[in-house]
């Protein structure tokens, strides 16, 4: 409603819950460069063993590459919610 997400009211969500999915909807021009200050990956339990290293390796990569453009990338472990 007044342009602002989390800053201005930062209880909408708890940092300190695991969300599968989350889904934001921005309407107009957007740019990760100039719009994004952070970025959080979500881990969650994957029972195959090759899934799963595969799949937090891919986090961990993608976690680098978003922390080299100069954002705030954290990887939030939901490993223990099955």
């Amino acid at each position: 409603k007044d342009g602002n997400l989390l800053t201005n009211r930062p209880n909408l969500l708890e940092r300190t819950k695991c969300y599968e999915y989350f889904e934001l909807q921005f309407h107009g021009d957007l740019s990760f460069k100039e719009d994004v200050e952070s970025v959080d990956i979500i881990r969650t339990y994957i029972e195959d063993e090759n899934e799963r290293e595969a799949q937090y390796k891919q986090q961990e990569m993608l976690a680098e590459n978003i922390k080299k453009q100069g954002k705030i990338c954290n990887i939030i472990d939901c490993t223990d919610i099955v």
